[in-house]
């Protein structure tokens, strides 16, 4: 866990900014040695799952503002913010094509389970490619980008019995 420190703090605090939890409480880490980075908030609120795009400039991700998991594209400063997905349905696990030009992720927006869809990086033309009976999520695409590898867990546990399939676009 990352505290926050307000300005006024003296950066001298900084050697015990971070805590792992242990089963007996929480015991404060040292900072590596030699030079590391603070985390600089980019969102607020609900917001996992942040996936960089091929060329580095944008992430998609998820936020949960509206009570589900919709898709959003920003900058990787923060700015820029689109909304991909507007449905009552759960979007997840996003994952850019190796061109950038296309979005893949699990969604359950047909009623059960997760399948997979693959949509434009603005949002636009969603369209199936996988129609599971679990949910299908750890989305990875192939690198000449014609082929989505996902997990897919029936839905009977949805964790015991999983299988690694390939959607062909």
């Amino acid at each position: 866990m990352t505290l926050r420190l307000n300005s006024f703090l003296s950066p001298l605090l900084f050697s015990h900014f971070s805590w792992r939890y242990r089963s007996r409480g929480c015991m404060p880490l040292q900072p590596p040695t030699g030079q590391f980075s603070i985390p600089v908030q980019i969102t607020h609120a609900q917001n996992f799952d942040p996936f960089p795009s091929p060329d580095g400039k944008k992430l998609v991700f998820i936020s949960m503002l509206s009570g589900k998991e919709q898709l959003f594209t920003m900058d990787v400063d923060g700015s820029n913010i689109l909304q991909l997905t507007r449905d009552d349905a759960d979007h997840e696990d996003p994952a850019w094509s190796p061109d950038g030009r296309k979005i893949a992720f699990a969604s359950n927006r047909r009623g059960h389970g997760y399948q997979i869809f693959v949509m434009d990086a603005d949002g636009a033309n969603p369209r199936l490619v996988a129609n599971t009976e679990g949910r299908g999520t750890a989305l990875r695409w192939s690198p000449d980008g014609k082929t989505i590898y996902f997990t897919n867990c029936l839905a009977k546990d949805y964790g015991a019995d999983c299988e690694i399939l390939a959607a062909r676009l």
